[in-house]
């Protein structure tokens, strides 16, 4: 007894080391099949909706059909016995029906001293095996060692599934956690209040005297435009003044033999201011076909191509005159992020040039307007102004704003773009 004792110890104790209580319940079966030359051993639990735990040699049984009712009526039977029963009657533990004689079965309980048991070994052997009292009183001594060690790895089972528990509630109240918003956009750096230049009159533009980010003074030449209609209309305007002068001198003259002559010399007079009106104000476009720059600063031109040639109407932009010391921010903010943001919300700008550099800023406007951006998203212009220096930022930068918005949770920030492209797939 004394040896297959200390086998029976030592595979119960080889049971804790299992990192889980299924595994250890079929190491358990296969050990002691293997250890009593058993033809199947089978774990029971006393309890609980799953009768069969592990049956020895990897087999699966179910739980619905003979094998399981003859199981489930042992279980019901000898759910109170504390110690082992050898079970004599023609019972066979056996899936499929079979007419041969009935084998040797030990009911061994499995739990606590002096507390019902929770699980059971059946072990069944050949009938010509019959069990002996040496290996029952073995089997029994060992019994409170194996539900300890199977305890153990129900207990660390338990022990996962509540730490499993644990993270998944912390994790979802990590989820819940209140942050502010997150917006990224791209922006372009603009001149802060440029001079906008308008055209003056309508007209075809000759050709551009600056190129775009060139730095130019007050009266330097910015476009001139085409002259040649205004100097043949200013030279037709002439005539139409001689013209009217010489009308006036003869109706003078005859005035004083012809009284109709006289009464007409007030309205030539008219006629002539007019014309003499309309050469002075072809003069005055002509003086500004060759625009000059209102100011000193830097030229804002975005394609100086196709303003040549152009035939531009009175009060058309055609180009812009900026400090280049004084700039802003435009940041094209996608449609559905522009609710997340207010005027006054703080910003972190990277520039393509220095990627690394975070430049603080706050958005100072909100637009209305939809536009495209040049990704194409459907985004809102959002102006915003430097909180620190920004003497070497030049107009016409590009780079990323990091917006930070209202609050929100957390899982809202992580999963609200997915949840928005995949409203915006499924159509709803």
């Amino acid at each position: 007894m004394n040896n297959l004792f200390c086998k029976l110890a030592q595979n119960a104790s080889e049971l804790s080391g299992e990192d889980s209580f299924q595994k250890a319940a079929t190491t358990l079966v296969n050990k002691i099949n293997s250890e009593f030359a058993a033809s199947k051993t089978i774990l029971i639990a006393i309890k609980g909706r799953k009768k069969i735990l592990s049956v020895s040699g990897g087999l699966k049984a179910s739980e619905d059909n003979q094998f399981a009712n003859t199981i489930n009526s042992l279980r019901k039977k000898f759910s109170e016995k504390k110690e082992p029963v050898t079970i004599k009657k023609d019972i066979h533990l056996k899936t499929k029906k079979d007419n041969s004689t009935a084998p040797s079965i030990l009911w061994m309980p499995l739990g606590k001293k002096k507390k019902k048991p929770e699980y059971a070994l059946l072990i069944e052997r050949k009938p010509d095996t019959p069990w002996n009292k040496e290996e029952i009183d073995a089997m029994f001594a060992a019994a409170p060692l194996i539900f300890a060690s199977l305890f153990a790895c129900q207990k660390k089972k338990f022990f996962v599934k509540k730490r499993i528990l644990w993270l998944a509630a912390a994790f979802i109240l990590f989820l819940m956690l209140p942050i502010p918003s997150n917006v990224t956009a791209p922006i372009q750096v603009i001149p802060k209040n440029p001079y906008y230049i308008f055209a003056p009159f309508d007209g075809i533009i000759k050709n551009i005297k600056v190129t775009a980010g060139q730095t130019v003074k007050k009266g330097d030449k910015l476009f001139s435009y085409d002259t040649d209609i205004l100097e043949k209309k200013k030279d037709e305007a002439i005539l139409a003044v001689a013209s009217a002068r010489a009308e006036l001198i003869r109706l003078e003259g005859a005035s004083y033999t012809d009284d109709q002559a006289g009464a007409k010399i007030p309205e030539q007079k008219i006629i002539v201011e007019r014309k003499e009106s309309e050469v002075k104000f072809i003069e005055s476009l002509l003086q500004i076909s060759h625009f000059k720059s209102p100011a000193d600063g830097t030229v804002i031109l975005d394609d100086p191509d196709a303003l040549i040639g152009a035939y531009m109407r009175t009060g058309e932009l055609i180009l812009r005159i900026a400090n280049p010391v004084s700039t802003e921010i435009r940041i094209m903010t996608p449609v559905s992020d522009i609710g997340l943001i207010n005027e006054g919300s703080k910003a972190v700008i990277r520039l393509d040039s220095a990627p690394f550099s975070a430049i603080p800023a706050k958005v100072t406007k909100i637009g209305f307007d939809v536009t495209l951006s040049e990704q194409q998203i459907p985004s809102v212009a959002v102006k915003a102004e430097w909180l620190e220096k920004t003497d070497k930022i030049m107009p016409g930068q590009r780079g990323t704003a990091s917006i930070k918005g209202i609050k929100t949770y957390l899982w809202m920030q992580l999963f609200r773009k997915p949840l928005i492209t995949l409203k915006t797939f499924l159509g709803i």
